[in-house]
């Protein structure tokens, strides 16, 4: 089936017969070809009103990409369990080592060590079994020496590496949002 890409101001346009046609801003941020194919299936869905926008950090999904905007076709998790809170507080404030903090979390808030083995879906851009191919612990700990977290070989496919570059995928959607605030981990509970 022939597919047709435009650029436009601010999304790439994919196009092809009898389908919706797809919004994607992804302008500088790699896209799996096997995404593309489940955009081009989803596309063709008589549910799917006018187009099908899909945002930079689109990878494959089960059955449907995730990263496109169809709500509940791909779960209502989205949001991978990050919260953002204002606080008072101050880097200074922190105690130098948060290592209490993270078990504190850990034992009050529900994540997958604790709840069950199930699989699960982090948004990342390349699977566990290939970041543990690819990355070792020592990698991790370099990559996370900033951060108070697991840094152990069952968490590999969490390391910073496995995810789409943060910039690029807010460069692409620079046309839909506006940078108000850049937040950094300090602590962070996986696994």
């Amino acid at each position: 089936m022939k597919t047709t890409e435009i650029k436009t101001n601010g999304y790439n346009l994919l196009t092809q017969k009898n389908s919706a046609p797809v919004r994607m801003w992804t302008n500088g941020v790699p896209v799996d070809p096997k995404a593309i194919t489940q955009l081009q299936n989803t596309a063709k869905m008589p549910f799917v009103f006018k187009h099908l926008a899909i945002m930079p950090d689109v990878h494959v999904g089960k059955d449907s990409a995730i990263g496109s905007v169809i709500p509940a076709a791909v779960g209502v998790d989205i949001g991978c369990g990050m919260i953002a809170v204002r606080t008072s507080l101050v880097a200074s404030d922190l105690p130098d080592n948060l290592l209490n903090i993270r078990h504190a979390v850990e034992v009050a808030v529900p994540h997958r060590r604790n709840i069950n083995r199930g699989g699960r879906d982090k948004g990342s851009w390349h699977g566990a079994p290939e970041m543990r191919k690819r990355f070792t612990v020592s990698d991790q700990k370099r990559a996370t020496a900033h951060v108070e977290c697991r840094k152990d070989s069952d968490v590999i496919d969490e390391i910073p590496m496995a995810y789409k570059d943060i910039d690029a995928v807010m460069a692409a959607q620079s046309s839909l949002v506006e940078v108000i605030h850049t937040l950094r981990q300090v602590v962070c509970v996986k696994g």
